[in-house]
């Protein structure tokens, strides 16, 4: 994250999301390196690929409120069905 952040991208892609918890962890992160670098609270979006992990299906509904850098939710069928 610090390698990456002080680029100030558009967002942060989190494979492997097993849910809301997972994107909200990476979001409380994000903000301390955004507080670090002088970047505006929330710059730094978070895509989650929320569906990687055949369990994550059931936690899809978690990432409603989870965080506010929640910009997409990104999908990915190879994984998933390996993982199924």
């Amino acid at each position: 994250i610090d390698a990456i952040a002080e680029f100030a991208p558009h967002a942060i892609m989190l494979p492997k999301a097993r849910g809301g918890d997972d994107a909200q962890h990476l979001s409380i992160k994000l903000a301390v390196r955004e507080a670090r670098l002088g970047l505006a609270d929330g710059a730094i979006g978070v895509l989650p690929i929320a569906t990687e992990r055949a369990d994550a299906l059931f936690r899809l509904g978690s990432y409603l409120g989870a965080t506010a850098r929640l910009i997409a939710l990104a999908w990915s069928a190879e994984d998933l069905t390996a993982s199924i």
